[in-house]
């Protein structure tokens, strides 16, 4: 014959090592509740004790089945992402960039074998071929002090004209910007029309 509620209450109680009167005060019952109990808890009193004690199964409480105590949910798993941006990246300037809310992007899990970077961008164009080919996707890192920046290194710029991906050398007030491919010549962006520098720290290639 199996067991009561009433019976399994005690059990539990027992099991915690606390009496039955602090068992009546932490799920707010009058004291010689549990002794008097007959059928069961009320949806209230049933309420209390879950909420007091939220290790003790349910089902087992009220039926008998399974454990006593529940298993200890996993935690969630919590996936490191950062933003795509809805823009892709080019050998010109034809893509005006009004500015792009976080909201806006795709959030993508990071990739792991990267340094510590920003955002990803796609790339379109071949001005930046053999080393970057359209449909690659960027890693890059924003680089928030001008002073940081490491000219003849591969850069996305965003400037008033657009978005671009180029290696950059300092050229007084401007940025020369250079291109991989040889026919895409060199040109001058003024540093007062860039509105970030945006470090290429790596790349992601699809294989067809």
């Amino acid at each position: 014959m199996g067991t009561t509620i009433k019976e399994r209450t005690i059990e539990f109680i027992k099991y915690k090592k606390i009496s039955v009167k602090e068992f009546e005060i932490r799920c707010g019952m009058s004291n010689g509740y549990v002794s008097s109990m007959r059928k069961g808890f009320g949806a209230d009193k049933l309420g209390n004790v879950l909420s007091a004690f939220p290790e003790l199964n349910r089902d087992w409480l009220l039926y008998g089945e399974g454990e006593m105590i529940s298993s200890p949910s996993p935690p969630p798993l919590v996936v490191d992402t950062r933003p795509r941006l809805p823009i892709n990246t080019t050998g010109g300037q034809n893509e005006v960039l009004d500015g792009v809310a976080l909201a806006q992007c795709e959030q993508v899990p990071i990739v792991p074998m990267f340094p510590n970077y920003t955002f990803t961008m796609r790339v379109t164009g071949e001005s930046m071929q053999p080393y970057i080919y359209p449909g690659d996707e960027v890693a890059c890192l924003k680089i928030e002090e001008p002073s940081f920046l490491q000219w003849g290194r591969i850069y996305v710029l965003f400037t008033s004209q657009g978005v671009i991906v180029k290696k950059i050398f300092d050229e007084g007030d401007g940025i020369r910007c250079v291109s991989f491919n040889e026919n895409y010549p060199d040109f001058i962006v003024p540093k007062s029309e860039i509105y970030s520098f945006n470090l290429v720290i790596g790349l992601v290639r699809l294989c067809n």
